[in-house]
């Protein structure tokens, strides 16, 4: 806790610097030290963090997930499995990220799940059945026999398109989020905020 200066946002660590500038920001990192942290001795202090992500922030969490679906693309030709594993990681981060811009807890997979058909129920433009179909190939253990070079090509697909629709379909809601805080007009979306 020491190693992170978070009236700055930076970090001593430069493992974490390493993974807050490139893969998640500092704000994500702490929301899910939040939720996931153990205390093995002393005080909690985790829980004590008062730390507010900015729209900035919230923004800068989407690249994560595009950085591992790039990964998972370049990869594909050399291994399968692992482009796979890649594809699954990025469906589950984007998933985190905009329960996260939303201000809505981190949790397990399946709660995650939850809390997203509450958020776009009533909003057909997002089909959540690929990141189900993520959770349930997660907890599966895949090994190279269950799976074809086309299956993982098709899922790769998939992945780019469900994420890249998950958060374009999140910044419009969160669009009409904040068009409703201002007119009051839109109820149903307010409950999530």
């Amino acid at each position: 806790m020491d190693q992170i200066d978070f009236e700055k946002g930076t970090s001593a660590n430069g493992r974490i610097r390493f993974v807050t500038s490139i893969f998640d920001t500092l704000s994500i990192f702490v929301a899910k030290m939040r939720q996931t942290g153990v205390v093995i001795y002393g005080k909690d202090l985790i829980r004590d963090l008062r730390f507010s992500p900015s729209t900035f922030d919230k923004i800068r969490t989407a690249f994560a997930p595009l950085w591992i679906i790039v990964m998972s693309l370049f990869s594909f030709p050399i291994d399968e499995l692992f482009s796979l594993n890649h594809s699954i990681k990025a469906t589950i981060w984007a998933c985190e990220d905009v329960l996260f811009a939303f201000n809505m807890p981190l949790s397990s997979t399946a709660e995650e799940m939850d809390s997203l058909e509450r958020i776009f129920n009533g909003y057909k433009k997002v089909d959540l059945s690929h990141a189900k179909r993520a959770v349930a190939l997660k907890r599966k253990l895949v090994s190279k026999g269950d799976v074809s070079k086309g299956f993982v090509a098709r899922y790769i697909l998939q992945t780019i398109l469900f994420v890249l629709a998950l958060y374009y379909n999140a910044s419009q809601l969160g669009h009409q989020t904040e068009h409703a805080n201002n007119n009051k007009s839109l109820v149903q979306i307010q409950k999530y905020r």
